[in-house]
């Protein structure tokens, strides 16, 4: 029965009669021997991926539940008619699976909390300095602020901050290089010069 549903609905689909365009999307054109296509031409679009930092720490959230889970510590204790104590979150507290929950928990709230002082911060260093590649990573990590600093100021001492920072990074540039650059050990003197 199944078999001759699925081969009459086969037979039904191929009886279908093909659709017919009337006006066709391209036309060709000859102009002297060579064929040019008449096309549609649209106007040049950029898109630029921003990232949101609330939606990626929620999509963190969604994606890593079972941390949230097992790294949940609260109410471990809850005083109603009697006292009760739950258990799992009692092991949970305990466990080296929490303990680890709850470190992964934090790393991600930095890492949100980075996210937001990014969303910041870059559009402010782009717009006021011409640092590029090394040097403005380099930057970066010595002049980044804090999001308490960041929300706390208006626009114009961030701009300050900035201008401020980025004077400091020019007069020192070369320390600053030295101390970040973590690709050269320090020069040690050889065992044999110590001996005499």
């Amino acid at each position: 029965m199944l078999t001759t549903i699925c081969l009459s609905i086969a037979y039904s689909v191929s009886q279908r009669p093909p659709i017919l365009r009337t006006e066709p999307l391209l036309r060709d054109t000859v102009n002297n021997d060579s064929i040019t296509r008449d096309t549609l031409s649209i106007e040049e679009v950029v898109v630029n991926k921003k990232s949101d930092a609330l939606a990626n720490f929620e999509a963190k959230k969604a994606y890593h539940k079972e941390i949230y889970y097992l790294g949940d510590d609260s109410n471990m204790i809850m005083f109603g008619l009697g006292i009760g104590v739950n258990i799992q979150k009692v092991y949970n507290h305990f466990s080296r699976r929490g303990k680890g929950s709850r470190r992964l928990q934090r790393q991600f709230e930095r890492e949100y909390e980075d996210d937001l002082v990014n969303e910041i911060w870059n559009p402010l260093i782009a717009e006021y300095t011409t640092l590029q590649g090394d040097s403005l990573a380099k930057f970066n990590l010595y002049s980044k602020p804090t999001l308490d600093f960041l929300s706390q100021c208006s626009y114009y001492e961030r701009v300050a901050y900035v201008l401020e920072r980025l004077k400091n990074y020019r007069d020192s540039a070369a320390i600053i290089h030295e101390r970040f650059d973590l690709s050269y050990p320090p020069q040690t003197a050889p065992l044999s010069s110590l001996k005499d």
